[in-house]
């Protein structure tokens, strides 16, 4: 802690130590560990097991719905016990409710709408995303990313266009492909900036 010349209150303030930049460079490091792994389980999971992958976030999904709903009506019993109107928190609740119970009843068709309204969204933000990186230039991380974003980006909008139901299958393979790839590029990026710290 340095003082700083004529401070007559005292205070004081710390300056930054000589490993304050290993310490950042370390600490990135083992975010893109983490990431890097996440992404290489998530993509082995959606190459090997596409349909039950798909299957399982559906029902992840739904009992999320369900929870959510039935907490939202709860609320409203809450307004209504002190007095407030709870006609659009009850409405909102039960619809929710229900929709999670949809789900839970068909995860398979809401996979594959789910799926294709995820993928869309994906499509568009990496292409966006490859694009930003690309312009930006500012390292060697940054363009492999915005060039493998781009790829998969246009990739994946070819795909829900050319055969939009038969192609889930398909969509699902290229966004694990893309989760294996982004996993051992971050993977690699964490070590080598780990062992440069």
């Amino acid at each position: 802690m340095i003082t700083r010349p004529g401070d007559v209150t005292g205070a004081s303030y710390s300056v930054p130590g000589p490993h304050l930049g290993r310490h950042l460079r370390d600490s990135l490091g083992k975010m893109l560990l983490w990431r890097g792994a996440l992404g290489v389980v998530a993509g082995l999971l959606l190459l090997f097991f596409p349909v039950d992958t798909a299957v399982v976030i559906g029902i992840m999904v739904g009992a999320w719905l369900v929870v959510d709903g039935l907490s939202m009506c709860g609320l409203g019993l809450n307004q209504r016990s002190h007095g407030a109107s709870c006609a659009w928190t009850m409405f909102s609740g039960i619809v929710t409710a229900l929709t999670g119970v949809a789900v839970l009843l068909f995860p398979v068709g809401f996979a594959v709408v789910g799926t294709l309204a995820v993928l869309w969204i994906t499509a568009i933000g990496l292409v966006v995303t490859g694009v930003s990186r690309l312009i930006s230039r500012s390292n060697g991380w940054s363009i492999s990313t915005g060039v493998l974003n781009l790829i998969f980006g246009v990739l994946l909008a070819v795909l829900c266009l050319s055969d939009p139901s038969g192609s889930v299958v398909a969509l699902a393979w290229t966004v694990g492909l893309y989760a294996l790839l982004f996993g051992v590029l971050a993977v690699v990026s964490g070590i080598l900036m780990r062992r440069n710290s």
